[in-house]
């Protein structure tokens, strides 16, 4: 979920200085060099970034700026190479052939929210360290499709049509690709987006509901 500076200062500032979550990297067998040659592999469209100077225990292992993974962002998102190989293997595995399943078109853009943010974790309460704050996390609003019109979480997740049909398929087929998937049924701080991440914690809120 998207929030403006001031409401994040005025979070920290009204609670406890927040630890980090036991949560712990998602484990890899490849070293830098080789997650980047995946993402070459993979179509995704990226620069390596620079580091973020927020304190401890906020950072990034391997940071990039992904524009498209492959499919086009329509605005960069900073995240971890690990986060970006697995979010192009969703969207290329399921989230492009559930489109043409459900929707009968194509995909032309995504539509993520949020990838790196240090803070605490929204709509928990608990008081851990997000995994967006280790460039592990993106919250996607939603997709473009190839006639111009939008599906969207916000406007579509309660649609009794093919748009509903298709949100609630690509977030049951996230669980597949990663630890933790959590949509509208979860809490209200969820309503606007998915959030998926590669944390080693397991928490994936669609199956709950099949």
């Amino acid at each position: 979920m998207m929030v403006s500076g001031p409401l994040i200062a005025a979070l920290f500032a009204c609670a406890p200085t927040p630890r980090p979550s036991p949560v712990q990297p998602l484990a890899t067998d490849m070293a830098p060099t080789q997650c980047l040659a995946a993402l070459d592999d993979n179509g995704v469209v990226y620069s390596s970034a620079p580091a973020p100077t927020d304190p401890h225990p906020c950072g990034i292992d391997t940071p990039v700026l992904v524009s498209a993974d492959p499919l086009p962002y329509h605005h960069p998102i900073l995240m971890g190479c690990a986060l970006a190989a697995r979010v192009a293997q969703w969207e290329t595995g399921a989230v492009v052939p559930d489109a043409r399943r459900y929707l009968g078109q194509s995909i032309v853009a995504a539509l993520p929210m949020v990838g790196y943010s240090c803070r605490q974790e929204i709509g928990s309460n608990r008081n851990y360290v997000s995994q967006h704050s280790y460039g592990r996390a993106l919250d996607i609003g939603g997709w473009r499709l190839g006639d111009g019109s939008r599906v969207t979480v916000l406007h579509d997740w309660q649609d009794q049509g093919k748009k509903g049909r298709f949100l609630h398929a690509v977030a049951l087929d996230a669980c597949r690709y990663f630890s933790v998937v959590l949509d509208p049924d979860v809490n209200s701080a969820h309503r606007t987006h998915f959030h998926v991440d590669i944390g080693e914690y397991r928490d994936c809120a669609p199956a709950k509901y099949r």
